[in-house]
């Protein structure tokens, strides 16, 4: 086993610049850093240890992806195991409009901390000083949850703090990619038992595009980053518009269906098109747009926000709960049946997975192990050709990279 592993799995495409190795073995070992592509990954500068590497095996999401709980019926095969599905929104008028979809992600962390004392959310939000590109913030406050609501899609290492925050605070939340949240209750099942209280938070995620995505938009408003002082890729509105705000006060704006479905859905990270999980398995609670459906396609007309809320384990179905009956947020009932018409993009690309990882092994490349994903079952799901036509897809997309 190479003693430089990270650098492997980043030269591998695999990596998906979590921060969590960084965090765990410190900057001296390993660094998050920004790739010619435009994407997070790990550089590790220092030899790990047989020790070192037997951790980073039990919680690299390059190297190992569990499902907490094996689906057994069709529909938690294809959305993860959970224990109640919703729709519901933020009651808060400007976590509404603010929020990506309903605002009620923003309200269930408003709840946590005001009501249930949690002390902070790990979560990231536009940089303070480069207004296309993420940090990482440790919220406390109304103010400060609302100053980072809203989809952030580039590259972000929500985890490369997170050890030192572990250590010093005893009630936390996490937001994540589905891929971060895998990585953190991984480890923590990795460590000794101590009485940290964390809540894990996730939401519906079709991939990470690249900071080239985001430099396109720019390019369509004939701006550079150096001209822009806010810039925000959804929110303020349901879908909400992708928008930039020059030196000059200008506003220049795209739809949702534009910026998302042609320009930052082509620089997707290559990790992402294997990835089973874009429904955030290993979550407490995962969230995502509860699209009205116009002709079995989701409507992306602008209205009043509604999000889907996903309770997976007991304690996040009773944190809905109870956020509920406080009065935070507004829940609906939702057929989990309607979730194929307007997420379908996450019904096929989970069952496309098995065939491009048959690609993946036919060129001898190294991925992540996925277990009880069931992903064979699934790709049953998907007409043979078109799985097919995946395979040798993504066999020509390897040779590429």
């Amino acid at each position: 086993m190479s003693e430089f592993l990270i650098n492997d799995l980043s030269e591998s495409s695999i990596c998906i610049g979590c921060g969590l190795c960084e965090s765990v073995f410190g900057n001296e070992f390993v660094k998050i850093t920004e790739d010619s592509a435009g994407f997070f990954v790990a550089k590790q500068s220092k030899r790990l240890d047989a020790n070192q590497i037997k951790k980073l095996k039990k919680w690299c999401p390059a190297i190992r992806v569990e499902n907490p709980v094996a689906g057994t019926r069709e529909d938690s095969l294809i959305w993860g195991n959970y224990e109640s599905i919703a729709s519901g929104y933020a009651t808060n008028p400007e976590m509404r409009f603010k929020g990506s979809s309903g605002g009620a992600l923003s309200a269930v962390l408003s709840y946590l901390i005001n009501s249930m004392k949690y002390e902070g959310v790990v979560q990231i939000g536009r940089a303070v000083n480069e207004a296309t590109r993420n940090s990482n913030f440790f919220s406390t406050s109304d103010d400060m949850l609302l100053r980072n609501a809203g989809s952030r899609y580039s590259p972000s290492s929500p985890l490369i703090d997170i050890t030192r925050i572990i250590d010093n605070h005893k009630k936390i939340v996490v937001v994540g990619r589905p891929c971060d949240i895998s990585a953190l209750r991984q480890y923590l099942n990795s460590i000794p038992k101590c009485d940290l209280d964390v809540v894990l938070i996730s939401f519906l995620c079709a991939g990470t595009p690249s900071l080239k995505g985001t430099e396109k938009i720019l390019s369509m408003f004939n701006l550079n980053k150096s001209d822009v002082v806010e810039f925000r890729y959804r929110g303020e509105g349901w879908p909400g518009m992708s928008y930039a705000i020059d030196k000059l006060g200008r506003k220049h704006s795209l739809s949702y269906e534009d910026s998302w479905g042609k320009v930052l859905n082509k620089h997707l990270q290559f990790r992402c098109k294997i990835c089973p999980d874009g429904v955030g398995s290993s979550a407490d609670i995962t969230f995502g747009d509860a699209w009205d459906s116009d002709s079995g396609y989701p409507d992306f007309s602008e209205k009043e926000g509604q999000s889907l809320i996903i309770s997976r384990t007991y304690l996040g179905k009773k944190i809905i709960e109870s956020a509920a009956e406080f009065g935070a947020i507004n829940l609906t009932k939702f057929d989990v049946g309607k979730l194929r018409t307007i997420q379908k993009y996450h019904l096929n690309k989970k069952g496309l997975v098995w065939s491009r990882l048959i690609a993946w092994r036919l060129l001898g490349k190294s991925y992540p192990k996925f277990t009880n994903f069931n992903l064979y079952k699934l790709s049953r799901m998907i007409p043979i050709k078109i799985t097919i036509s995946n395979m040798f897809g993504t066999l020509k997309r390897i040779v590429k990279i």
